[in-house]
């Protein structure tokens, strides 16, 4: 039997496995190793384009001051109407955040449920004056 690197192995008892030979240098230069690397998929911030951005406060009593979002282990806390840099990946899962709001129809009873963006973004086309 072959292990996922191509190395003929002889699995024992409690998993323990033996190898038994070497696989050859053309077969280890030939192995797939899955889908190459995709750029907007964020794995770390450093690398990817940054959009100036200012989050508006909507006034809604759910909301906080200084949000607290986090994308692939990174986190960003910010204030609220100050303009800040974020990278893409980050601002375009913000875009995505929403919360659910189910009202119901008083005279016909009707459950109606709309998704309502969680953030008010607005995208500033420079850097903000003073900021270089």
């Amino acid at each position: 039997m072959k292990d996922i690197s191509g190395i003929d192995v002889k699995v024992t008892g409690a998993g323990v496995r033996e190898a038994k030979t070497a696989p050859k240098k053309e077969e280890v230069e030939n192995v797939n190793l899955g889908p190459k690397f995709d750029p907007t998929f964020f794995t770390h911030p450093e690398g990817h384009p940054k959009q100036w951005v200012i989050i508006r406060d909507t006034g809604q009593p759910h909301e906080k001051k200084q949000p607290f979002v986090s994308l692939n282990g990174y986190a960003y806390q910010f204030q609220k109407n100050v303009p800040i840099q974020l990278p893409t990946p980050v601002l375009n899962m913000m875009r995505n955040c929403v919360y659910t709001k189910t009202e119901r129809d008083e005279d016909t009873g009707e459950e109606t449920i709309r998704n309502i963006p969680r953030f008010s973004i607005e995208v500033l086309p420079n850097a903000p004056d003073g900021i270089s």
